[in-house]
């Protein structure tokens, strides 16, 4: 009896890890999915990918017609996506159909050759540190 959900499962590799498009050859600026996430992965080449909730997501901002600048504001963190043709990547992410977004990184892949391909150029994260409180010494002082 063949399995009716095969279609829908991951594929496996040979070594049973599932497919994923980060062992790729070629660059993928973002992917897009058909059913709503419940986290958005980013994935900056300087610093360590984060999975992030959906649900903490407040506003997507962009750069209307130009789409060289995407700015997520989550209830925690600011997250700036630069590059070129970010629009499909912004309704992506504005529909929660976006499984990651990925800064290129040049070591990995060779510079994609579509000029209208959505491209990262850099993904930044911007948190706000809130004021230390004072130890239990300055406390009693006052």
């Amino acid at each position: 009896m063949s399995d009716p959900l095969a279609q829908f499962r991951k594929q496996k590799s040979p070594t049973g890890e599932s497919s994923a498009p980060y062992g790729s050859d070629d660059y993928q600026a973002f992917k897009a999915v058909d059913r709503r996430q419940v986290r958005l992965a980013f994935r900056p080449t300087n610093h360590a990918w984060e999975r992030v909730p959906y649900g903490y997501l407040l506003r997507v901002v962009e750069d209307g017609i130009y789409g060289t600048e995407l700015c997520l504001v989550y209830t925690f963190a600011v997250f700036v996506i630069l590059g070129r043709n970010l629009t499909a990547i912004a309704d992506a992410i504005a529909d929660e159909r976006c499984e990651f977004v990925q800064e290129y990184d040049e070591s990995r892949w060779p510079m994609p050759a579509d000029p209208d391909a959505p491209f990262v150029e850099s993904i930044e994260v911007h948190v706000q540190k809130l004021p230390a409180e004072p130890d239990a010494a300055s406390k009693k002082a006052h």
